[in-house]
């Protein structure tokens, strides 16, 4: 039966086979050097201790057989364990070996380290979709589109049928455009000579993304823009005249592109010449086909 007892200077329950009685060693606490004490005198050793005892005397077949049966095998040091309230009446408690280096953790907070993960990589890939989206490329919207505006300029002679307004004048700018400079309108009129590309007044309509051209002989036109917007279309026809005054809004709109006073002809009210026009707002988007018919 195992000999119990405290530890004389750190008060720890310590538990030794009664062989040990006697013996002096470590407390394995404190490490402090102590003596086993002697069994209770009224603690009788149990049936499987006193087996134990029987079997360890030698009989004299033994001592016989054995050459160093005089010698007396001990321990050099009593190993001591710590007495708990559940051990069994055994010599010796079950060892449970435990590794220092390794720490256990609860199954719930590998579960919670690794839903902890998701969210944050989810978290991280939102807001990566959102700072890419801030900080791509200009979108469709933003690049910039060019566009042609082309369609035929013609002439109505009743009914159905119509003839080719050849020579006919047709001017796109943008709307929103304010240019400090203003294009001088002669030079570009039907009646005047084809401009080349040196004229001032082209080369201002040009210069704020607008275009100019004249029909040919079939009629047909062809405006270019530099991207979507967007525009005013000014066509002015050559083989027909009005049999009104130009519209007031009219005037106003066309005055912020155009001289509304002829350097050549100063006194001239009507700077077309009494020539018939086409004056109207345009969306574009993309490429498109535009007639119109005076």
């Amino acid at each position: 039966m195992p000999i119990r007892f405290a530890c004389e200077h750190c008060g720890a329950r310590l538990s030794v086979s009664s062989r040990k009685a006697g013996a002096r060693a470590k407390c394995p606490k404190c490490q402090e050097p102590i003596a086993v004490p002697a069994p209770e005198e009224d603690e009788q050793p149990s049936d499987a201790a006193q087996e134990e005892l029987e079997a360890d005397e030698p009989t004299g077949q033994q001592e016989h057989e054995d050459p160093f049966s005089q010698f007396v095998v001990y321990d050099d040091e009593t190993e001591l364990v710590y007495a708990t309230e559940d051990e069994e009446e055994t010599p010796y408690a079950e060892d449970v070996p435990v590794d220092p280096t390794k720490v256990a953790v609860p199954r719930r907070i590998l579960y919670m380290q690794g839903a902890l993960l998701g969210v944050v990589a989810v978290v991280c890939f939102v807001l990566g979709v959102i700072v890419g989206m801030g900080t791509s490329g200009p979108s469709g919207d933003d690049v910039a589109q060019e566009c042609f505006i082309s369609g035929k300029i013609a002439l109505g002679n009743g009914g159905d049928t119509s003839t080719p307004d050849e020579g006919a004048v047709a001017i796109v700018v943008p709307k929103n455009e304010h240019p400090e400079q203003k294009a001088d309108i002669d030079g570009l009129r039907p009646q005047d000579p084809q401009p080349d590309e040196e004229h001032p007044g082209l080369q201002a309509i040009r210069s704020i993304g607008g275009d100019y051209t004249r029909a040919d002989e079939n009629g047909r036109f062809r405006l270019r823009v530099r991207d979507k917007g967007e525009y005013f279309l000014f066509v002015i026809s050559a083989n027909r005249t009005r049999s009104d005054d130009m519209q007031p809004n009219d005037l106003a709109q066309i005055g912020r592109f155009f001289q509304l006073i002829s350097q050549l002809t100063p006194d001239l009210p009507d700077l077309l010449g009494g020539n018939d026009y086409r004056w109207q707002e345009e969306t574009i988007r993309r490429d498109r086909e535009l007639n119109f018919l005076f």
